[in-house]
This record gives C-alpha cells, structure tokens and sequence, in this order.
C-alpha cells in the first residue's frame, strides 16, 4: 500500500466520522474451506476492504458504507464493478470510489448507474469541507496516520497463543451471519481468557476492540428481534440466536434426547442447553442496547475512540476530545465490555480500565455517572439501587430526564436518518 492510498483512507475515515459514524480500517474478508496443502489454516482470503463506515440509526437500523481508495487511475471501470458487490456482500447503504488522479467520465457515468460515488481529489476535498468538523474530536490524534498504525501494531504484538482469535477477529467475523457472531464472538475469547492480562496494552486494547465488534452484533440481533417479538425480547433473542423457530424447536429436541441418553431426563440438572450458559447477561445487555438506541452508534465511537487515541496512544480521553458528550452513551459502550468478562471468564477489572481512560481518569476512580454504574441495574423502567444512594446521573436517565449538570452538558442524540 502506498503512501497515497494511505492517506486517502484517512481522507475517508475522517468524512465518516464527520458524518457522525463509527470506522474500521482495512476489513479483510476470508471464507473457510477444507484445509489442504494449498490451505492448511483452512481459510482463504477473498478480498480486503479499505474503510467501513457503521452507523446505527434507530429508523432504519444498522447503516454500513463503503471506500475503496486506490491511487491508480487503471481499471477504474472494472474497480466500480467490484465495489458494487462488495457493498451487496455487505448490504451496505452506499459506497464510494476514491481515486488520487482523475477518474474516467465513462468510469463516473457506471458509477452513478450503479449507486456508487465516484470522487477524485478534488472531489474529495470538497466532500471532506462540506461534512465539517462538528462531529470530529476536538483534540488529539485519533484520526493521524501515526495513532492508526501504533494501534495496529500494539494488536499485532499480541501473544501467538491467540492466532485463532486474532484470525477470527480480522477477517472471519465479517462473513459470519450475526446470529453466529453473538456465539463465536466469546467463544474464541473464552478460549483465551487466560492469557489476557487487564494490566497489558494490547490487552485492553483487543478487550475494546472486540466490543466493538460485539456490539455491532448486538444491534444487528436487535433490528431481528424488533420485527420478530420486541415485547418478548428474551425468547426473539432465542429464536435469532438459533435462526429461527424451526431451529429452535429442532434443538429442544435434541436436547431432550440427549437429556433421555444420559439418564438426566425431564427436570433433571443436563449439561445440555439451546442457548449459553451467559444467555441471561446478553438478553439484560440486549434490552440495554434496545432502550437506548439512539447511543448505539456514539458507544462504537467511543470504543473505537478510546481503544486507537486513549489505550494504543497514551493520548487524550473520550471526555476531552469530546466533552459535551452524553453520559449513557459512555455506560452503553461499559455495559458491552462489562458483558463480556461474564461471559467469557476475563478479568472485570477490564471494565474499570475501559470506565477510567473515557473519563480521563487512568488510574484513579471514575467519577459521576460511570463511578455508580456496578451499583445499578436498569429493570422494568425503573433503577434498583445496590447499597448505595442513586446517581443522579443513571436517575435521571432511566427516566428520560437530564438531572443536575448533564442538561448543559449534554450533547443531543444524532439524527434520525443516516449522513453515509
């Protein structure tokens, strides 16, 4: 990759984050096959993308775009061709062609044909004034080539004990359905719980990262749920994670059979079950997400913001980059990662970690709402205290009010329809 191709995926990353959506750089995109001697890892590669756009509009649903960034001015034609299927591999909304010289008017005339934007330097220095910098972070180096790459080497750095873990995060979990991603996604991290250490940066880092991509899932489940049975949120869970009611019925009867094979029928304890044994914690973070759809998409910036600017770079916090920001959507992107050391068996002190560098606390206590967050629980529209006064905050919140000092301070939801 040249230098060129470089910057210009840094172009595009910036206009999605202007555009209020969250990013990922260089998606590689694998299939599994049977291992030969061609492949012994049993996977082969398809193709990479350059930048996806993610944006969670609670009238729509899960927005995705993207940007294919070349400096050649070669085969443009058939280069829109073969965006045109990346994007329908990943239903994505829209997608934009990037070029550093000009672009062919033949080229522009197929894009427009097949909903693709076509932009050259120009244009694409145009598009970049025109999206702004509202929505940008107000310090920090978070969208420098140098915090990217220092973040991608700290991930790199990680253990070999991982591999499998790392494959599946780089490439195998965007070719998974999300019914299978809600299972596969702590699985492989459960596999490896031991090796990861809440004091290491790549650790937490990684941690991060992979609630990133979790949470991705999770609003993916929910635009399923919310056409299947909303008000019976934990048994559409089930029906999503197992792909349907037919499916679901066929594993009650596997489990019953296997229950009858060894001898643990009917009521009997069975080390059988449709569902994991976490199933309870993702339905509770699930109907989190679903109560506060309008901060999905701002707790995926704040993952992706905190992991690359905050862990990977020492740089600044969640909270100075961007201090008018909402409380939930913080305790939203909290909740994800909190979910995932239940499920998987690493250290919950990951979730404080996480709480301190959004707040700018590294090392100290988090303060206001974060601080209160264990002491919480948001059940049937109401907060149930643990041991401690309420937080104003987490009050005010669960009742859709503002409460003391988030009503100045508190940046408004983003808007119903999607920028990409």
């Amino acid at each position: 990759m040249s230098e060129l191709d470089f910057q210009q995926k840094l172009d595009m990353r910036r206009a999605f984050w202007a555009m209020g959506a969250s990013t990922r750089v260089d998606v590689k995109l694998s299939a599994l096959v049977t291992p030969s001697a061609k492949s012994r890892t049993g996977a082969e590669e398809w193709t990479d993308l350059d930048v996806l756009g993610v944006q969670y509009v609670p009238l729509v649903g899960l927005v995705l775009a993207l940007a294919d960034c070349k400096t050649s001015r070669a085969r443009v034609t058939e280069r829109v061709f073969w965006l045109r299927g990346v994007s329908d591999l990943f239903a994505a909304r829209n997608a934009y062609l990037s070029r550093q010289g000009g672009i062919p008017p033949a080229a522009r005339q197929l894009a427009r044909r097949l909903g693709v934007v076509a932009l050259d330097s120009d244009d694409r220095r145009l598009f970049l004034e025109q999206t702004g910098t509202a929505r940008v972070p107000s310090s920090g180096s978070f969208l420098e080539g140098p915090s990217l790459r220092r973040w991608d080497a700290l991930l790199l750095g990680a253990p070999d004990r991982i591999e499998k873990l790392r494959r599946y995060r780089r490439s195998f979990y965007w070719v998974f359905t999300a019914q299978r991603n809600l299972v596969q996604l702590p699985g492989y991290l459960h596999e490896v719980a031991r090796d990861f250490d809440p004091h290491q940066r790549w650790a937490q880092a990684l941690v991060t990262d992979l609630a990133w991509l979790y949470l991705v899932t999770v609003v993916q489940a929910l635009d399923e749920l919310t056409h299947l049975h909303l008000s019976e949120l934990a048994q559409s869970l089930q029906q999503v994670m197992v792909g349907g009611e037919l499916e679901l019925r066929e594993r009650q009867a596997l489990l019953k059979a296997l229950a009858e094979y060894t001898g643990k029928p009917g009521g009997s304890k069975s080390n059988f079950a449709v569902v994991p044994p976490w199933f309870d914690d993702l339905a509770d973070l699930t109907a989190r997400v679903s109560r506060r759809r309008s901060h999905a998409t701002q707790a995926l910036r704040i993952l992706e913001f905190t992991g690359v600017e905050t862990i990977a770079n020492h740089g600044v916090a969640w909270a100075q980059a961007f201090p008018a920001s909402d409380l939930l959507d913080a305790k939203l992107a909290s909740d994800t990662i909190r979910f995932l050391t239940k499920a998987t068996g690493i250290s919950p002190l990951f979730v404080n970690s996480f709480d301190d560098a959004v707040a700018g606390q590294q090392g100290a206590t988090a303060p206001g709402f974060l601080k209160c967050q264990e002491a919480h629980e948001h059940r049937e529209g109401r907060a149930e205290s643990v041991g401690e006064e309420p937080c104003p905050h987490f009050a005010a919140g669960i009742r859709g009010e503002d409460g003391p000092e988030l009503e100045e301070n508190s940046a408004p939801s983003l808007p119903a329809e999607s920028a990409l």
